[in-house]
């Protein structure tokens, strides 16, 4: 596709209602783009508002992962949005994502999941949403919440040690990869201390707000 710098505008970004992060003005936004390597950010695509560049990342996403001859994306819907704390122009969006697919000789629409998926969308400006799914394909929120962050002092070393956990590169840190981690820095005492039990009253501990089977980056950090 052609690509077309953003839109520069002198008006400050309207952020909606959940946004309670730390805001970057517009006068200063394209040099902390620069300063964060990703100025590339600045020639995508641009969409009006945040549903419409969501669901053209959903509708790629599927196009890249599940469409057959007997599957075809249909369409979203979105369930819910939210700005990130680190970064209130980075947002996360849950669509619902539908698809049609062939059942004996009957069309149907139905859910790719019973969850939705998290779409990330990032806010360049007034009316300019761009989908980050165009840069990188894999990364999640939290990832991008770690690059794009505001406050990121000390997050690199942070950053860098979750990757170094997460040894199958899953973007989360699970039981195994802790318990690990664990008892690499107790390694040659006696008695040894991490049990498996422990471990798994540890995970509770971390993963206590979402009770998922792994520690995602912004978790990690708040421990």
């Amino acid at each position: 596709s052609l690509l077309v710098p953003y839109r520069k505008c002198s008006q400050p970004l309207t952020c909606n209602s959940m946004s309670t992060g730390v805001h970057v003005e517009q006068k200063d936004h394209e040099s902390f783009l620069r300063r964060r390597g990703l100025s590339k950010l600045l020639y995508l695509r641009l969409f009006p508002d945040l549903v419409s560049a969501a669901s053209e990342a959903a509708r790629l996403c599927y196009n890249d992962g599940f469409a057959s001859e007997t599957h075809w994306f249909a369409g979203t819907s979105m369930q819910t949005s939210k700005a990130s704390s680190q970064n209130s122009r980075l947002h996360i969006v849950s669509m619902q994502v539908t698809h049609e697919v062939f059942a004996g000789s009957q069309l149907r629409v139905q859910p790719v999941s019973e969850k939705p998926w998290e779409i990330v969308v990032y806010e360049l400006g007034p009316e300019s949403f761009v989908m980050l799914y165009e840069i990188d394909t894999r990364a999640g929120f939290a990832e991008w919440e770690s690059r794009l962050s505001v406050r990121r002092q000390g997050m690199n070393l942070v950053s860098a040690q979750f990757r170094m956990l997460d040894a199958n590169r899953s973007g989360s840190v699970d039981r195994k990869e802790l318990g690990e981690m664990m008892q690499c820095i107790e390694a040659g005492k006696q008695p040894k201390r991490w049990t498996a039990e422990k471990v798994d009253r540890l995970m509770n501990q971390i993963d206590s707000k979402h009770g998922s089977d792994g520690i995602q980056l912004e978790q990690f950090v708040e421990w």
